[in-house]
């Protein structure tokens, strides 16, 4: 989820820096350590976002205001007031590997996300008009590259995919 300000906790010092950053013009979110949701603060209303079942997963925000989540079963997208779950078994895999897994998420827009794992670029489209569909882009080996690390905006608005090269070690 993009933001100006994130808040951990609710207490004194937190409710202040919310509402003072809100006031002053920034996107506010704030994570309760205690609750089920996350608050987001406009500066006039507070909304309470449920938080996913795991609890820890970062959310990211399509330009449109759609929130999506990596989850242990896949991806989870916040529509209509509740988390859906859409099953993705290579995200799955991942969390089944010994290491931690490095996913990343980008949503480009309304419905649809790239997805970046260790081995393969993946775009999901989860339009209303067709069932959720997935697909390869790329994987690490046919870019040149042994792994992908992390993906980021670039500023022509594609995509920066970064990775490394088998050093033949």
């Amino acid at each position: 989820m993009e933001c100006d300000v994130a808040v951990l906790g609710g207490g004194p010092a937190g409710y202040t820096a919310a509402i003072r950053a809100a006031q002053l013009g920034g996107k506010v979110v704030a994570k309760h350590p205690n609750a089920p949701f996350i608050s987001e603060l406009d500066g006039y209303t507070i909304n309470s976002i449920p938080s996913t079942e795991t609890g820890n997963s970062r959310a990211y925000e399509s330009p449109g205001g759609q929130l999506w989540c990596v989850v242990p079963d896949g991806l989870r997208e916040f529509r209509d007031g509740n988390w859906v779950l859409h099953p993705v078994p290579e995200i799955a895999a991942q969390f089944q590997a010994p290491s931690r897994p490095s996913i990343s998420l980008w949503p480009i827009r309304q419905g649809l996300v790239l997805v970046l794992l260790p081995d393969r670029l993946m775009e999901f489209t989860s339009e209303a008009t067709t069932p959720p569909r997935l697909e390869t882009l790329r994987s690490a080996v046919q870019s040149g590259l042994e792994r992908f690390s992390g993906m980021e905006p670039a500023a022509d608005g594609g995509a920066c995919v970064g990775g490394r090269e088998d050093a033949g070690f």
